[in-house]
């Protein structure tokens, strides 16, 4: 019994990295496909900068540090004080916008809070502090190093990694939110 417990942990562990790995690259890889990123001038400097370290000082900065700050002021203040007044869901919307506006500018707005959601989300059914850095610090990770080398990534390619990115994301999702669904309901001998 406490072996398949140990194994159904791994998984769903497995499963919030790939859903973060999922939701970062296909936002990042729709904010390019639709241009949207060319809009503001801010964000392009930003960019610039984000872009303009090593390697393993990105690594360290976007994967662990940035994460590991911004989640302990959004999910682990913000978040979890805010259902101490409202649902879970109002607070997880609420912690959603303020780390959007934290990030400044019009485009890292919209990718942080869509990203703001779901990190909140893993982070109530995860009832884990490890589960929101896990998460961000995998989508920054990913979409780091995505975008590290410009070119890496063929501009033919960017529909195809935003699509599957997003379905990814989509397929992952609804396997949370079925399992959710099943544990309130308490049939959770039927989870895979």
């Amino acid at each position: 019994m406490r072996s398949q417990r140990k194994q159904r942990a791994c998984h769903e562990w497995l499963f919030l990295i790939l859903c973060a790995v999922a939701a970062g690259s296909g936002l990042n890889a729709l904010v390019s496909l639709l241009q949207i990123d060319r809009i503001s001038e801010t964000y392009m400097q930003v960019r610039q900068k984000q872009y303009a370290v090593s390697v393993w000082e990105g690594i360290l900065r976007y994967a662990l540090w940035a994460p590991l700050m911004e989640e302990a002021v959004f999910r682990g203040i913000a978040f979890r004080g805010l259902t101490r007044w409202f649902s879970w869901q109002t607070s997880m919307v609420i912690s959603a916008v303020l780390f959007a506006v934290y990030h400044g500018n019009l485009i890292q707005g919209m990718y942080a809070l869509v990203m703001g959601l779901l990190i909140a989300y893993m982070y109530h059914v995860f009832q884990n502090f490890a589960a929101p850095v896990v998460f961000h610090g995998a989508a920054n990770l990913a979409v780091f190093l995505l975008s590290y080398s410009p070119g890496t990534i063929p501009d033919v390619a960017l529909p195809v990694v935003g699509v599957l990115g997003c379905s990814l994301a989509g397929v992952i999702a609804c396997w949370f939110v079925r399992k959710e669904i099943l544990v309130r309901h308490d049939f959770t001998d039927t989870v895979p």
